[in-house]
């Protein structure tokens, strides 16, 4: 790990980092706890300073938790996107590792149906027995029809 005197151009300190990621400094260094990151390059000072590669993953992991993949299923799929973004920035494509993304996002797809079909059918009985509890009069309590008649006049 190289150790600059100060940030480059290119590098970031954890503050702006976390700030551009859109998360706070606690979710970086747990990230970095997860294996999530790789540790980052320090300053002489020991500052922690990211690449803007980094900064890309950390997006990748927020935006695939908002899809409801767990950190767990993240690990997995990093280096899947690491991959694509090689294959990307090349003109070759390895068949493989497309098709172990592909099959990834397929389960999660089948995953989130399944979801979305239990909550459908929750709504259906919750609107049954709202409609149910709508048309009958709420009970009176028995307490407060005892203190009623008990009541002094």
């Amino acid at each position: 790990m190289r150790e600059p005197s100060t940030p480059s151009s290119s590098q970031l300190r954890i503050g702006e980092f976390a700030r551009r990621a859109g998360v706070n400094l606690q979710t970086i260094r747990y990230y970095e706890r997860l294996k999530l990151l790789q540790a980052p390059n320090r300053t002489r000072s020991g500052y922690r300073c990211y690449s803007l590669a980094e900064l890309e993953r950390v997006r990748f992991i927020k935006t695939t938790q908002e899809l409801g993949f767990t950190l767990k299923e993240i690990g997995y799929l990093l280096p899947l996107h690491a991959a694509v973004c090689r294959i990307t920035a090349r003109d070759g494509v390895d068949s493989r590792e497309l098709a172990s993304i592909v099959t990834m996002f397929g389960k999660k797809q089948l995953e989130i149906k399944a979801k979305i079909a239990l909550m459908r059918d929750l709504q259906r009985q919750l609107a049954c027995a709202i409609e149910a509890l709508s048309q009958h009069p709420a009970p009176a309590c028995p307490a407060s029809r005892s203190a009623r008649r008990v009541a002094p006049e």
